[in-house]
């Protein structure tokens, strides 16, 4: 199995390990690509323990970078290289994909309700916590509503990369909370 030096490139992986991506890969894919169920399967297999099957969507979203419902090999081995070895900047790239869930290139505040909404419902169903009530999640997002209009710097009704890595670098900013979500995957 050939590795070319131009996958290699969109890397920080050596070439022994982008083949060891490759073949578990190649193992799962259909057509050259994974669809979701077997994007988990291949994560699965690659990181024991990894975590529960909505962050796997999650991942999954973001690692889809021409949104075409597949995730085709040099898609999943560069999203791979900016999730475990990635620069400060690719991660917020990375993150922001997270978010923006239509592709468009912005975060809107519907995608970024939906995505704590359902980050928040995990972390209590893996921490064994009470689940959320209406009316914290109400709390919540009177929070967050207020967080994305200081993000939205601009006033355009949407989130920027601009605007998210400047509040993401924040740590008092609560989108911040979204590197520690990407670094625990880093730590499994």
């Amino acid at each position: 199995l050939s590795v070319s030096l131009e996958e290699m490139a969109e890397t920080s992986f050596s070439r022994q390990q982008i083949e060891k991506l490759n073949s578990s890969f190649n193992a799962v894919a259909t057509d050259g690509v994974l669809d979701r169920d077997g994007f988990a399967k291949v994560i699965t297999t690659l990181f024991p323990g990894s975590p529960a099957t909505q962050k796997l969507q999650e991942l999954f979203q973001a690692f889809d970078k021409d949104n075409s419902g597949s995730v085709d090999f040099r898609e999943f081995a560069s999203g791979l290289s900016v999730l475990l070895q990635g620069s400060d900047r690719d991660r917020i790239s990375f993150a922001f994909r997270l978010l923006d869930v239509n592709g468009d290139g912005t975060i809107s505040l519907e995608e970024m309700l939906t995505y704590f909404k359902t980050y928040l419902r995990g972390q209590t169903t893996v921490s064994n916590f009470q689940a959320m009530s209406n009316e914290r999640w109400q709390l919540v997002e009177s929070h967050l509503r207020k967080s994305f209009v200081a993000a939205d710097t601009d006033r355009s009704g949407s989130i920027s990369l601009n605007e998210f890595e400047k509040a993401i670098r924040d740590p008092d900013h609560p989108l911040a909370v979204i590197i520690d979500y990407l670094a625990s995957f880093t730590r499994r």
